[in-house]
């Protein structure tokens, strides 16, 4: 059985990693993965302290869910198209 892991996911499909930073399909490997529940709520709220309307939640992943998230992510921001403001 593949070990399990706890990511902070944005709403907009980015991972958070260690710097604090979102990152995307490029950044898999710096995706913080953390071992405990409890490790990914305080980064939650730690994160959600600097900008309170953050929408995000924590995954229970491994390493392959972890790829099919950040593929689903990457194909989901090809669709888009670019706005004029």
């Amino acid at each position: 059985m593949e070990e399990t892991f706890f990511v902070v996911k944005s709403e907009d499909g980015t991972f958070l990693n260690k710097k604090k930073e979102w990152v995307g399909v490029d950044g898999k490997k710096e995706v913080l993965r953390m071992s405990f529940r409890d490790q990914a709520i305080n980064e939650l709220v730690e994160v959600n302290l600097g900008d309170p309307l953050l929408r995000a939640h924590i995954l229970e992943l491994n390493e392959e869910t972890l790829k099919e998230q950040l593929e689903a992510c990457a194909s989901h921001a090809a669709k888009l198209e670019p706005v004029e403001l």
